[in-house]
């Protein structure tokens, strides 16, 4: 499983709803999506490891998972990108 740290917003049930999909289906690369787009969390079985380009595995194709209800995780680049609550005072 992939969390990157710079989504601070990630709900528990988006990483639940892959790893739901992974188990049911089998497939090597599963992906939660935001508004149709490819994010985070991401799993990858131990088959697709050595696939891996050094750019990452976004090439890799995925069986997509809709967490829009869930809510997007975010991006954070800079500190002050930081939703409020997670900033320190």
């Amino acid at each position: 499983m992939v969390v990157l740290v710079d989504g601070p917003e990630l709900a528990p049930h988006a990483i639940d709803r892959v790893v739901d999909v992974w188990r049911e289906s089998g497939a090597e690369v599963v992906a939660a999506t935001y508004g149709g787009n490819r994010g985070h969390p991401v799993l990858l079985t131990r088959a697709v490891w050595e696939r891996i380009p050094d750019q990452g595995a976004r090439s890799l194709p995925a069986l997509l998972v809709p967490c829009d209800d869930v809510g997007a995780p975010g991006d954070v680049d800079v500190p002050e990108e930081l939703p409020e609550r997670f900033r320190k005072s």
